[in-house]
């Protein structure tokens, strides 16, 4: 019986020494180590020379939505104000 006992703890401890081991590469739960969040550095600009002194903050075609929002509910479209 403790023969049998240990064969079995032993079959366990290497099946767990085997998963646990595991390359990164090998292991499915891993999507990325030491991974930046997806962005991208380029923008559009109209022209080449713009596109060469341009950043994104001073970009014709870039557009930042900060600020102050102006902002009514209306139930249906009949009941909106028109000129808002």
């Amino acid at each position: 019986m403790k023969r049998i006992l240990l064969s079995f703890i032993s079959v366990l401890l290497c099946v767990w020494l085997a998963n646990a081991q595991k390359n990164d590469w090998e292991n499915e739960q891993v999507f990325g180590i030491n991974k930046l969040p997806a962005r991208t550095m380029i923008w559009p600009s109209p022209t080449l020379d713009d596109a060469r002194h341009s950043d994104y903050d001073n970009s014709l075609w870039v557009k930042s939505l900060n600020g102050t929002w102006s902002f009514h509910w209306s139930p249906d479209p009949q009941s909106r104000p028109v000129d808002f």
